[in-house]
């Protein structure tokens, strides 16, 4: 997770560098979720990423956002929030399945 953190550090910097915004929103919300996995305590980790997530999928964009959703909800069930945890899952579904297998690893769905 060491790895993810400083590829999301760089990333980030080279993103505000040229002004590419989404990137920056991106590596923003890499960044925390590694922290969380890496153990950090993930209460303003998990706020932190939910800002990026949100940012970003206001710019209009929809690319990213089933991804983003998984790796949200396996950031809150590190975290204990399960029930936020499984409605970002669910989102992730409906928007056309993408990672369909964490988020059916994430749901607990025979496959």
């Amino acid at each position: 997770m060491e790895a993810a953190r400083d590829f999301a550090s760089r990333w980030l910097q080279v993103a505000e560098q040229y002004g590419l915004d989404v990137f920056a929103l991106a590596a923003k919300f890499s960044a925390h979720w590694a922290a969380v996995m890496q153990g950090d305590p993930p209460v303003d980790h998990i706020a932190q990423m939910q800002q990026a997530m949100e940012a970003y999928h206001a710019t209009g964009t929809l690319l990213n956002r089933t991804t983003f959703l998984v790796f949200f909800a396996q950031a809150c069930g590190v975290a204990g929030e399960i029930a936020r945890g499984l409605a970002a899952a669910d989102e992730s579904l409906a928007l056309g399945g993408a990672n369909w297998g964490i988020v059916v690893s994430i749901r607990g769905i025979p496959h």
